[in-house]
C-alpha cells in the first residue's frame, strides 16, 4: 500500500521578513498539510512600494508554485491586493493556464502538479 503524499501549500508574502504572526498561523495548519512560506521581497521600507507589482508578483508566484510542487497557493496581505486589485485574477489565470485536468483512478481530482502543468484541484483552491 502506498502512503499518500503530504500536500504542500505555498504561502506567499510580499516581504522577506519572518514575523511572529507566521508562528501563530502555523499553529492552525492541520496535521498532514505542509505550508511553505515564501517571501517575494517586493518592498523594503514602505508598503506603498507594492503598487504596480502585479506582474512581478505573478511571475515569482507561478515560478515558486511550479518549482515546489504546491497543491495550492495562499496570497496573504491586504496591502498588496489593495494596491494591485487585479492580482488574484492574474495569479488565477497564470496558474490555471498551466493546468491539464487529470484524474486518479476512482475519478477523483489528483491534487498534484505534473511537470509543466498544475492540477485542477489547486486552481479550485484559489476561488
Amino acid at each position: 500500500m502506498t502512503t499518500p503524499a503530504t500536500p504542500t501549500i505555498g504561502y506567499i508574502s510580499a516581504n522577506n521578513r519572518w514575523g511572529k504572526h507566521y508562528d501563530e498561523f502555523m499553529k492552525l495548519v492541520p496535521d498532514g498539510v505542509k505550508v511553505q512560506i515564501e517571501g517575494l521581497g517586493l518592498y523594503t521600507t514602505h508598503l506603498t512600494e507594492l503598487a504596480g507589482k502585479t506582474d512581478v508578483h505573478v511571475a515569482k508566484t507561478t515560478e515558486l508554485a511550479a518549482a515546489n510542487d504546491w497543491a495550492g497557493i495562499a496570497v496573504m496581505g491586504a496591502p498588496v491586493e489593495v494596491q494591485n486589485p487585479d492580482l488574484p485574477r492574474k495569479i488565477r489565470e497564470a496558474v490555471s493556464s498551466r493546468c491539464r485536468p487529470h484524474w486518479t483512478p476512482g475519478r477523483r481530482r489528483c491534487g498534484r502538479w505534473v511537470p509543466g502543468r498544475r492540477c485542477c484541484f489547486a486552481r479550485s483552491m484559489l476561488g
